[in-house]
Formats: C-alpha cells, sequence, structure tokens
C-alpha cells in the first residue's frame, strides 16, 4: 500500500496515441479542446491546476493522480482518487487506474488508522466517509474494507468504553481484581490507542489503588467489618490519600459511600437512642468538608427526634412543623422526611389510642373488640409499642374471660353433678391460648383423677376379693393393672408385695424337703382417699 504509481509521462503518452486513432470525430475534438487547455501551463508543470487535470488526456491525467497520491495528504489522496475515477472502462489504462484507486483507497484507510490510534474515533470516520466510492471488483476490496471499518470502529470504540467505566466501577468499590480482569480486555482493542495508552493508564490506577503500601487494602478490609469502629478508622484512613494523588477520586468516592454507611448506622443507633455512637459519627463526619454537611444534618435531624421521645404530641407536632421547612437540596433532606412522615404517623397512633383506651373503659365485649382493632393498626416502630401491646394483651383477656367463662360454668355445674365426662368435654371446648385456658385444663386434670381413682378402687376391690379366697395370683394381676401414677397406686404395690409374701411357694411332687405351708397374714386395709 505504500508504494506510489512510476509510470512514466512519455509510455503512458504513446499507449494514449495507439488508442485515440480508434476514437469517433467528437471524441477527437473533445480531446483537441482539453489539450488546447492543457498546454496553457507551462510544460514543467503539467499538473499544476487541479481544475484543467479532468480535462486532459487520460495518460496525463493518471500521470497527474498519481503525482497527488505520492504527497499522501488525505486532500491529495481525494483528487487522486477522483482522477483516477474520470478514466472510462473503454481505456486501456483503465485498469492501472484501478489498481491505483485500490492503493489510494488503502492509503487513506492508513490515514484513518492512524486517527484511531490517537484516540480521534470521530476524526477516524470523518477521512473513512471522505474516501470516494468506487465499485468493487474483488471480494476482499479497500471499499470493502472501508464500509466494515465504518461500521466495526465505532463498534469496538463503544465497547472499550464501557470497559473502561465497568472497570472504574469496580475500582471505586475497591475490587480491584475484578477491575484487572476488565482492563485486560482492552488488549484485544485494535487501536493503540486502547490495548496501550488507555490500558497502560487504567492498569496504573489498579496498581496503585491495591498497593500494600497504600491505604485502600486496609480499608477494604475496614468496610467488609462494616461495624462503627471499622468504618470511623476508614474515614481516618482515606483522609490520608493527598490531593495530587491520581486515584484521590477513588479515596473521595469510598469517603462519600463510607459517609452514607456512617449515616445508615447512626440512623440505626438513634432509633435504638444510642447517642453516643451518633455523636461519634457527626465528629468524624465534620472532618472530611465534602461530608460536613452531611454531619450538619444529621446533628438537626438527633435534635429532632430526642425531642420526639417524650411521646406527647406536641412535640412530635413541632418536630413535623420544622421539618417541613428544612431545605430539600441538603444531603440528608430525604431521610428527615422519612423521619418527618414517621412523627406524623406517632400523631395519629397516639390519637388513635386515646380513642381506644377510652372505649375500652365501657368494658363491653363489641367495645373491646372495636378498641383492639383500633389500636391493632398502631406501628410496632411507635415508641409506646409495648404499652400498646399491653393493652391488647389485656383487652384480648378481658374478651375472651367474657366469651368463655359461661363454658367453663357449665363445665363446674355438670362435675357437681357427677357427669365428669360431660363435663370434661364441655371445659376441653376452652381452646389453647386462650385466657381461661389454664383454668379450664386444671379442672379437666381433677376431674380425670376423679374417674380414673374411681376405676382403680372397683379393681383393688377386686383384687381383695380374691386375696380373701387366697388366690393370690388373681389379685396380683388384677391390682397389677392400677398404673403408676393414679391415685391409688402406692396402696396397690403394697397390697401385691403383701400378697407375694403370702402365696405360698411352687411345691414340687416329689421334693421331700419342701416346707410346710405356714399361715396367712391378713388383709390389709382398703384405703379410702388418694
Amino acid at each position: 500500500m505504500s508504494s506510489q504509481p512510476t509510470a512514466s509521462l512519455e509510455s503512458l503518452q504513446q499507449a494514449e496515441r495507439v488508442w485515440s486513432r480508434r476514437l469517433s470525430l467528437g471524441l477527437l475534438a473533445l480531446a483537441a479542446g482539453s489539450l488546447s487547455l492543457l498546454l496553457v501551463q507551462p510544460r514543467n508543470e503539467p499538473c499544476g491546476r487541479f481544475w484543467i487535470w479532468w480535462l486532459a488526456p487520460v495518460a496525463e491525467r493518471l500521470y497527474c493522480a498519481g503525482q497527488q497520491a505520492q504527497q499522501g495528504q488525505l486532500a491529495s489522496l481525494q483528487q487522486a482518487l477522483f482522477l483516477a475515477q474520470t478514466i472510462p472502462a473503454s481505456d486501456p489504462l483503465f485498469d492501472t487506474a484501478q489498481r491505483y484507486i485500490e492503493q489510494w483507497t488503502w492509503q487513506a484507510i492508513d490515514l484513518a488508522k492512524v486517527k484511531l490510534d490517537q484516540g480521534d474515533l470521530a476524526a477516524a470516520v470523518a477521512i473513512l466517509k471522505q474516501i470516494p466510492t468506487v465499485k468493487c471488483r474483488d471480494r476482499d476490496c479497500a471499499q470493502t474494507a472501508v464500509t466494515e471499518r465504518l461500521e466495526q470502529w465505532p463498534q469496538l470504540w463503544t465497547a472499550a468504553e464501557q470497559l473502561v467505566a465497568e472497570a472504574e466501577a469496580e475500582l471505586l468499590q475497591l475490587q480491584w481484581d475484578r477491575a484487572a480482569a476488565l482492563a485486560s480486555g482492552l488488549l484485544a482493542n485494535e487501536s493503540r490507542y486502547w490495548n496501550s495508552q488507555r490500558y497502560e493508564s487504567l492498569n496504573r490506577r489498579i496498581a496503585a489503588v491495591r498497593s500494600p503500601k497504600g491505604p485502600f487494602p486496609t480499608v477494604a478490609q475496614q468496610l467488609r467489618k462494616g461495624d462503627l469502629d471499622s468504618l470511623l478508622a476508614a474515614v481516618r484512613q482515606l483522609q490520608t490519600v493527598p490531593t495530587t494523588s491520581p486515584v484521590r477520586d477513588v479515596a473521595d468516592a469510598n469517603l462519600k459511600r463510607t459517609g452514607d454507611r456512617l449515616v445508615d448506622l447512626a440512623k440505626t443507633a438513634l432509633d435504638q437512642r444510642q447517642l453516643t455512637a451518633v455523636e461519634q459519627v457527626i465528629t468524624t463526619l465534620q472532618t472530611v468538608p465534602a461530608l460536613q454537611s452531611t454531619a450538619q444534618d444529621l446533628q438537626q435531624l438527633q435534635t429532632w427526634q430526642v425531642r420526639t421521645w417524650s411521646g406527647e404530641v406536641p412535640d412530635l407536632a413541632k418536630a413535623v412543623a420544622v421539618a417541613a421547612t428544612y431545605p430539600r437540596d441538603r444531603p440528608l433532606a430525604t431521610v428527615i422526611q422519612q423521619y418527618s412522615s414517621r412523627w406524623q404517623s406517632e400523631i395519629e397512633d397516639l390519637r388513635r389510642l386515646a380513642q381506644a383506651e377510652q372505649l375500652a373503659a365501657s368494658g363491653r365485649i363489641e367495645d373491646l373488640l372495636q378498641a383492639l382493632s383500633s389500636i391493632r393498626l398502631i406501628a410496632e416502630t411507635n415508641p409506646r409499642s409495648a404499652q400498646v401491646k399491653r393493652l391488647q394483651q389485656s383487652w384480648q383477656a378481658r374478651i375472651e374471660q367474657s366469651e368463655d367463662q359461661p363454658t367453663l360454668q357449665t363445665a363446674d355445674r355438670l362435675a357437681a353433678e357427677g357427669k365428669l365426662l360431660e363435663a370434661i368435654a364441655t371445659a376441653q371446648r376452652i381452646f389453647p391460648g386462650r385466657a381461661l385456658y389454664t383454668a379450664a385444663q386444671v379442672r379437666v386434670q381433677n376431674w380425670q383423677l376423679q374417674i380414673d381413682a374411681q376405676g382403680d378402687r372397683e379393681l383393688l376391690t377386686q383384687a381383695q376379693a380374691f386375696a380373701a379366697s387366697q388366690d393370690w395370683d388373681s389379685a396380683i394381676r388384677i391390682a397389677q393393672q392400677i398404673p403408676p401414677g393414679r391415685p391409688l397406686y402406692n396402696a396397690a404395690q403394697a397390697q401385691i408385695r403383701a400378697w407375694e409374701q403370702a402365696r405360698p411357694p411352687l411345691i414340687l411332687p416329689d421334693d421331700p424337703a419342701a416346707p410346710a405351708r405356714g399361715e396367712l397374714p391378713p388383709n390389709l386395709p382398703i384405703p379410702t382417699g388418694r
């Protein structure tokens, strides 16, 4: 692409004279007119005036185009391409002209590439657009390359800009490994501006941030911890980065990022009434010029929030009124408005609470239900949420007692009539979690013990009857049916031990040494109580 046309003027003129005899009279006349205009110039400067070239004979026209192309400038290449395109397809020099057009187009592309490597995409595209359009004779001609570059160069430029933007974003988050991985993508870019100049610049920034001699590795660890002391220390570390440092913007971004996290911690501390932590945040933010306005807003918010801790409507209303006039362009204006909305909700909750207490004072179930429904709308963040929960529990218990007391009274009446099973079934209608559930279960257990005692007493009576007839095995077997934990269990076990002692040993028929049967002990008395 860098070679220049070297055809001699004499050889080109000779070829032209051979073919000019075959032209029509009209073409000869036009050639004569063109030659007469060309002869006005001095012969030692046949290409002095561009406006005459396109009227000159083909040979001289192509020669002058080559002279222009030798200058290597975009304007001269455009003139050369223009002249070469005026040569008709019927001329013997047409193929030569086409070869020169291809060569000079590549030269223009090279000029555009120089601009691209210098980082001037607009100039590179402008050069490509100024290259005269010619019809391609080959699949891989220069004109195809022009079209492809017009499409590809803006795309690769956009891709490179996106890579850099993503790498810078990761770097601001102190994710230098991710930033380095993204930056390596620039090495595949066609433009030296990106694969060399911008890559090296970005890589230097990444190296400066990740350097163990700098504060950023320590800051990254402190930010990962995220507790108050670590964030306060991170602010102090970031302030050590000189204002002239090439990565000062990274420090500033992380100061802003850390400041936002400190504000979040201060809000949490303020909600928990931990004023010492809030004061620490305010003091630290005041040391950062860019965060001093944030510190002022946080201090103002603290003053208003502390005033609302009284839980009184006038104090809440005062805080709401003052917050409404706070400038909207302040750093924490949105946060202050959020607190103002919360204070307004607290005012509404306090009014709702007062109305509910007045309603519940009547003691009627319908009023208690309405009061309970009303205070359930009070937010858990309300300073009086503990009081609200106590009232909810108290009113709910009163409602349940009023609803379940008739059931418990019915069960007591049935038990007094000896209808213990019916009494138990009635008491069990009171479900777990209800106010009278425990009282109902105590009754159920007592009634069940009475039922169990009746059954066990019958078993023990039967066992005593068998023991009276000296049927010890039957007596023991029946008494063992009384399980542990029952009222007569201990009495049954005492009888069983006595009967086992009274039961004679097993006598084999051929055992002469078997002892004689002794006297039987008297029956033990049957317990009448537990």
